[in-house]
């Protein structure tokens, strides 16, 4: 009796509430428990027709042979050894070059080329041509010699030489006989006459003494009017 009226002088809404929770749960609880034993049947699978094609795949993988697996021992990514394979790089074509000129001095040293299998364009102007130096790289090949006359390139153990073409030798042999040529031709020389000679009148022996006025001398050259010699 004391406890139901300890239960009734301390019940409260909050207490049933919690009490009524306790009871849903413990009737869930067994509720779960007493359908344990209960079996639910699964639907069977469908089994579909293979096509003739995908027989034969299966027929092909389903027995793989030991040397595919072979594959995977070889290409290991954790192997300690392993070695990284190097791509390869497609050899460029071995250049076509045509050497037009070049300048070499103390300070400076070029040469003027052109590469026929690949010519450098531009619009208007047609084919350029390109200035290397030393250390220039043409095609794949290097520039390691510049001479007045030709210029050596290297790849590796590979090297070309290219001399200036015999067809530009001549353009650069005949230019100075060209200008020559243009120069106009001298003028010859005005053909003068010579101018006539003035007769020479030989002069009197003049006396060694003093003459006296109105005294004349021994010979005296006559004079004769009219035209003078040579003119008629």
């Amino acid at each position: 009796m004391k406890m139901i009226r300890h239960i009734a002088r301390h019940a409260n809404l909050l207490n049933a509430l919690l009490l009524a929770i306790s009871v849903i749960v413990a009737v869930f609880v067994f509720l779960s428990l007493a359908h344990m034993d209960r079996r639910y049947s699964l639907p069977g699978a469908q089994h579909k027709t293979p096509v003739e094609g995908d027989k034969k795949q299966t027929e092909k993988g389903s027995a793989p042979t030991p040397a595919d697996f072979a594959v995977i021992g070889e290409m290991n990514l954790f192997h300690p050894e392993r070695i990284t394979p190097v791509e390869k790089k497609a050899d460029m074509p071995r250049p076509e070059l045509v050497l037009y000129s070049t300048m070499v001095s103390d300070a400076v040293q070029f040469a003027m080329i052109e590469d026929k299998k690949s010519p450098k364009t531009s619009p208007g102007r047609g084919n350029r041509q390109t200035v290397v130096k030393k250390g220039d790289v043409v095609s794949g090949f290097i520039v390691t010699g510049i001479t007045t006359d030709s210029i050596v390139l290297t790849k590796g153990n590979e090297q070309m030489e290219v001399h200036i073409s015999d067809e530009e030798k001549r353009k650069e042999q005949n230019a100075p006989q060209s200008r020559i040529g243009r120069l106009p031709a001298a003028r010859p020389a005005s053909q003068t006459r010579p101018a006539a000679a003035m007769p020479v009148i030989p002069r009197q022996n003049q006396p060694s003494g003093p003459v006296s006025p109105g005294q004349t001398t021994g010979s005296q050259p006559q004079t004769t009017r009219g035209a003078a010699p040579g003119s008629r």
